[in-house]
């Protein structure tokens, strides 16, 4: 029987992520378990009234193409493992699409075991992670600036480094909109804050960090320009003293610290972080800032998971319909996936790229008037900084 979880179930859904996960809550962080479980619609599969398998909606907004949206995030998906192939976990799946279109939520995000099994339902990669690792040596100074640093400790940063968040959130492609209480669950115990402000004393970057047995640890890097970047970079290099190491996280993209360093050959890592999923494709496009060109452009989705995405989207003057079940003649316009889709309009791959790599099918010219239609803040590609 598939049904949601009550306040009754909540043990026997912390007994299998205790199992699944491999870790044991102290009796704290049982009581913060509980509200994560309340604020969460947790779905699972029982046999009478032993839980086999679950999962956690979490109930977020992002930033993507200058706009927010209501996104649904997949979490503590889990199964005991006598249970494991039995197809409940793809009931689950389809059940959360279903949920999360009720509610609105047009795109879902999640963080994955293995990319290949989500695939199989629709997500896709849309973010990668970068991890530095820069030795003592590798601490050189970037040119003096007129700002300066205030360290601040986690009782009273929260609200300052507010700001500088949310600007560079909206400029982004996938950043969640924190609230306090998430705000509260990123940042980790014994981490602090430095802030940059400019020589007017504007806020202009941020880093979350902790420095501990002879390592410094940046969790966090937010920077509105290049001079808070280079004052926050003199910062770490002030540390040079104290460590021995210096790891970053969270980096994004375009961020070039190699080439502005005097050491480039420092360790570089990059890893997937987070899949995306287009959950209704009629209401996620009604709302996308698509460029006002009179040539209509018709797309072909097909998604074998959520049928009511399975059909044709028409594109025209900015404005989009979507005929559910339809199809195209050829030569008539182009053809995709709902996992391509959604990496095109995350704008974490380019229209040529996955047209040559044959995951868009269709005429150039057809290929030429999508890259005309989306929006320029899309080429700054994904930004994606929260687990959950």
């Amino acid at each position: 029987m598939l049904r949601k979880l009550t306040t009754d179930d909540f043990l026997k859904s912390v007994e299998l992520s205790q199992y699944a996960f491999q870790y044991t809550l102290s009796e704290e962080e049982l009581k913060n378990a509980k509200k994560n479980f309340d604020n969460a619609d947790v779905w699972g599969i029982f046999a009478g009234e032993r839980l086999l398998s679950k999962l956690n909606i979490l109930h977020f907004n992002v930033w993507i193409a200058g706009r927010q949206w209501k996104m649904g995030g997949i979490a503590g998906v889990a199964t005991w493992p006598e249970e494991r192939r039995g197809g409940s976990v793809k009931s689950l799946l389809t059940k959360a699409l279903e949920e999360m279109r009720s509610n609105g939520e047009s795109i879902s995000f999640l963080h994955p075991f293995k990319v290949s099994f989500y695939r199989k339902f629709g997500w896709e990669v849309m973010n990668t992670l970068k991890k530095y690792e820069i030795e003592h040596h590798q601490l050189t100074f970037l040119k003096e600036t007129n700002g300066h640093v205030k360290r601040l400790q986690k009782e009273t940063f929260i609200e300052d480094i507010q700001e500088i968040y949310e600007q560079f959130g909206t400029a982004s492609n996938g950043m969640l909109k924190r609230s306090k209480d998430r705000w509260e669950k990123t940042v980790g115990k014994g981490y602090q804050a430095a802030l940059y402000y400019n020589e007017q004393g504007s806020p202009r970057g941020y880093m979350i960090y902790k420095v501990e047995k002879k390592e410094m640890c940046v969790d966090e890097w937010i920077v509105l320009d290049y001079e808070a970047r280079k004052g926050l970079w003199n910062f770490i290099c002030q540390h040079d003293s104290m460590i021995k190491k210096v790891i970053i996280y969270h980096q994004q993209q375009s961020d070039q610290l190699p080439f502005l360093s005097h050491y480039p050959e420092m360790k570089q890592e990059e890893n997937v972080f987070g899949m995306g999923r287009i959950v209704d494709v009629a209401l996620f496009a009604a709302d996308y800032p698509f460029a006002a060109k009179e040539q209509a452009l018709h797309i072909h989705i097909c998604d074998e998971t959520a049928s009511w995405n399975q059909g044709v989207l028409t594109i025209a003057n900015g404005k989009t319909t979507f005929k559910e079940g339809a199809s195209l003649g050829e030569g008539e316009g182009l053809s995709l996936s709902i996992q391509t889709l959604t990496a095109l309009l995350i704008g974490y791959q380019t229209p040529a790229f996955l047209y040559e790599v044959g995951k868009i099918e269709g005429n150039e010219a057809h290929l030429e008037l999508l890259q005309q239609l989306l929006p320029d803040s899309l080429q700054k590609g994904t930004y994606l900084i929260d687990f959950f």
